[in-house]
């Protein structure tokens, strides 16, 4: 039944978006085809919270 509903996709949409915000990729909801269950990946890690991260 969760699987009908699309709640288990909805949810695991919405943490694979979460986790990547927090390493620190620009993420936004996806204009494709399958746009219920994707994230578009804007742009990687900024360069400079990685530097900030190796010190």
């Amino acid at each position: 039944m969760m699987l009908r509903y699309g709640q288990v996709a909805d949810v695991l949409t919405k943490a694979a978006a979460l986790v990547l915000g927090i390493a620190g990729y620009d993420v936004a909801p996806s204009k494709g085809p399958y746009s219920t269950v994707e994230c578009d990946v804007l742009r990687g890690p900024r360069a400079v919270e990685l530097d900030n991260c190796r010190q």
